[in-house]
């Protein structure tokens, strides 16, 4: 190994002092833990929805954040997830979101509020989500085969001609 870390004895000051070290840790591992894609319980995915009543939004502006989203409707009740579903490949916002309220109650009052609303200029459908999540979202990209439509340049349609 020839990054040793080097004795106490041979650690001095730029000027030549002698430095005092008590204790000495490599920088990179000051009890700092990594963060993980592991939990107690196995791999981190999707949080637990079961038992919550799911909202979504949709029409929104693309400049909305989850933080406005649980000042807006936190207090309707207490929210157990808000999901911002984003562009694979841009990263950006798809324009809809889903709350997730732990109360029904809590959940058709803030349909009642925010239904037809206007948020950051944009008139919001705000309704209970029809769908269930999916068990595994990236299994919706899977397979789609290849694009749609009639492929090629097509054909038929008027080509203007001379007359």
């Amino acid at each position: 190994n020839t990054h040793a870390a080097p004795l106490i004895s041979d650690i001095m000051s730029d000027d030549g002092r002698e430095v005092t070290v008590d204790e000495a840790k490599p920088l990179r591992e000051n009890d700092v833990k990594p963060p993980t894609t592991e939990t107690e319980d196995g791999p981190k995915g999707p949080p637990d929805i079961s038992g919550l009543y799911s909202l979504k939004l949709d029409n929104l502006d693309y400049s909305v954040k989850e933080t406005d989203l649980e000042t807006m409707f936190g207090v309707h009740g207490e929210i157990g997830d808000i999901y911002m579903p984003r562009n694979h490949q841009t990263k950006q916002p798809r324009g809809f979101a889903f709350v997730r309220f732990k109360d029904r109650q809590a959940a058709e009052d803030a349909i009642k509020e925010f239904d037809q609303k206007e948020i950051r200029g944009r008139a919001v459908a705000c309704r209970f989500a029809e769908k269930p999540r999916p068990d595994n979202p990236r299994d919706l990209y899977k397979d789609k085969g290849g694009r749609g439509g009639r492929g090629g340049r097509g054909g038929g349609g008027y080509r203007g001609g001379g007359g």
